[in-house]
């Protein structure tokens, strides 16, 4: 994208915050769980239809599901971590991940 584009998008931007009110922000914003949720879904579906395999954690374990229906199960999964809003985390890196 150019400069004049990308200068100009900017400018739609901010001319658009200050038309939503705070309200209306928020009220955006708490759909993004759900929309996040059901994109997640969706993904899953889609991945299985077209006969590939999809990772996720199912009775507190670590399973592969195959567009078959068949789970195998590669290990017992990790406790979660909660993470409070506005929280930063960060990962520490080993010298392969930095060099990749």
């Amino acid at each position: 994208m150019d400069l004049v584009l990308s200068s100009r998008i900017e400018k739609l931007n901010k001319k658009l915050m200050h038309l939503l009110s705070e309200q209306a922000i928020q009220m955006f914003e708490a759909q993004i769980p759900k929309l996040a949720q059901h994109a997640f879904a969706q993904a899953r579906l889609r991945a299985l239809a077209l006969g590939g395999r999809v990772m996720e954690v199912a009775n507190g374990h670590l399973v592969e599901t195959n567009a078959d229906g068949s789970v195998h199960v590669i290990r017992k999964s990790s406790p979660s971590t909660s993470v409070g809003v506005g929280t930063k985390r960060y990962r520490k890196m080993n010298k392969k991940e930095i060099s990749a």
